[in-house]
């Protein structure tokens, strides 16, 4: 047990959390992506939304992906995991402030999870390509397929697979799924990985400096 703890101390510490918020609906409401509350700085809910959920079974199947995900990739690489992350971290409720200025409110590990699977994903199709192994090859290909048929299914028809969002009284958003996908893709270059980081810590750095209110999406962002 201890070695799983020291081996995955990232995974671990972001599934606690997840459960800490679900647990204590006040906290759960303080960490969650609202508009309201980054239009009055509280710029902590473009990191922390991805930690709250708006059910059990929404908590269940996103944070069940994210521990199986998170374990795989952080074993593989921590440096290149942590980068991932903070920057689908950022880029997801950043595009959805963007480009969706109808939604109020963001929950959810999805995105991220979208994020961990991409990236895998790549990997593991680049080395078992490099190895001329044809069979691991068409496996991961058909896994990669499979999912951008179920992000094409949740943009088309506004519903999720696994979670049912009816019951849970919440809107799907796919442009997560979108955006998570796409940079979990760019974090397996290092060239990009370095570019990518890079932009994470400008973003960081500006959202620190900011003291005042914005209606608007601050001027300092380029997208």
């Amino acid at each position: 047990m201890s070695g799983l703890v020291t081996s995955v101390p990232l995974t671990l510490s972001l599934c606690l959390l997840a459960a800490a918020a679900l647990l204590l609906p006040s906290l759960n409401g303080a960490l969650e992506f609202s508009r309201t509350g980054l239009a009055d700085g509280e710029y902590w809910r473009l990191l922390t939304g991805h930690l709250t959920h708006w059910n059990f079974d929404h908590f269940v199947w996103d944070v069940a992906m994210f521990a199986v995900l998170g374990v795989m990739c952080e074993r593989r690489g921590r440096g290149r995991y942590a980068v991932c992350l903070l920057a689908a971290a950022l880029a997801i409720p950043l595009c959805v402030y963007v480009l969706m200025p109808e939604m109020a409110t963001y929950r959810g590990l999805s995105g991220l999870d979208s994020a961990l699977f991409a990236m895998l994903a790549v990997l593991m199709l680049r080395e078992k390509w490099a190895e001329r192994d044809w069979t691991g090859t068409t496996i991961v290909a058909i896994l990669l397929l499979g999912f951008a048929a179920k992000i094409g299914y949740e943009c088309l028809t506004l519903q999720t697979v696994f979670v049912d969002s009816a019951a849970a009284d919440f809107i799907p958003v796919p442009l997560a799924h979108v955006v998570g996908a796409a940079v979990g893709a760019l974090a397996t270059w290092p060239a990009v990985r370095q570019d990518i980081l890079h932009f994470s810590a400008r973003v960081l750095a500006i959202l620190s400096c900011r003291t005042g209110r914005f209606k608007e999406f601050p001027a300092e962002f380029t997208l």
